[in-house]
């Protein structure tokens, strides 16, 4: 078995929701991360993914999630517990409002950054660099798809 992990790279004014983690007991303890969780069980559950990616926004930072979620990649990784993990990347558009510490027992700080501010933060872990680097990426093509689109 294996644990399924969803997380949101919510993009609004040239900036990404970044968030600091907070609880010792989790992965990755005091890094930034985009918002994510894990999926819970259904029972033959449409959208699955995209729900677990809705709820995590609105229980870890208050927001409803604007548009489409878009695939950006997925990783294999492991819990410093050795469990598997299975990451799976959406981008979107983060609705109207601003951001709250919904849960301050999983997040210390939330930030807006720029792709530069991630990169070059002293806790952006390797992994969270690559995917806010795919984000990037697939944000571009889509911005140039819409310009050269009639």
């Amino acid at each position: 078995m294996f644990i399924v992990n969803v997380e949101v790279a919510l993009y609004r004014e040239r900036k990404w929701l970044i968030i600091e983690r907070n609880d010792p007991d989790t992965h990755a303890n005091g890094a930034l991360a985009f918002v994510g969780g894990k999926v819970k069980l259904a029972h033959h559950d449409a959208d699955i993914l995209e729900r677990t990616a809705r709820r995590e926004v609105m229980e870890e930072v208050g927001l409803e999630v604007s548009g489409p979620f878009h695939y950006v990649h997925s990783t294999l990784s492991a819990m410093d517990s050795g469990e598997p993990v299975i990451n799976i990347l959406f981008l979107c558009e983060a609705g109207e409002g601003k951001p709250y510490l919904a849960s301050p027992e999983e997040i210390a700080n939330l930030s807006w950054m720029t792709t530069e501010e991630a990169l070059s933060h002293p806790r952006t872990p390797a992994y969270t660099k690559e995917n806010v680097r795919r984000a990037e990426r697939l944000r571009r093509s889509m911005n140039h798809a819409q310009e050269v689109s009639y």
